[in-house]
């Protein structure tokens, strides 16, 4: 999937120290064992993408191209709009099921009621 002068994009972490690389495009210049190491100082894991740590904080994260970043960022937009909504709402909206929750659980990968609330034998 990964190759040597591969270009990707990393994404500076909002808590990163101030000598962490600015988020932009940089090239993957070793491919190491579990390890990405990129043009911009940094080496990141090929599983997560996430950068090694230091001190306890990830100076950033990288992802395949900036449209791949860009989507990943309007999905969370999204889910928390969606969140927001709901909690604001405190209220079942008319018409909707204990059906059409479910189906909206199973569609959002929720899984199943917890055993507590499922009162099934």
């Amino acid at each position: 999937m990964f190759r040597e002068g591969q270009e990707v994009f990393w994404v500076k972490s909002l808590n990163a120290m101030r000598n962490a690389a600015k988020t932009g495009p940089t090239v993957i210049i070793k491919i190491e064992d579990r390890w990405l190491y990129l043009e911009n100082g940094h080496r990141v894991s090929m599983e997560t993408g996430e950068a090694e740590y230091k001190r306890g904080l990830t100076p950033g994260r990288c992802y395949l191209s900036e449209e791949s970043y860009r989507k990943e960022q309007q999905t969370l937009d999204a889910w928390n709009k969606l969140k927001k909504d709901l909690q604001a709402s405190g209220l079942v909206p008319m018409g909707v099921t204990p059906e059409d929750i479910e189906r909206a659980r199973d569609l959002l990968g929720l899984g199943a009621k917890s055993s507590w609330t499922d009162d099934s034998p």
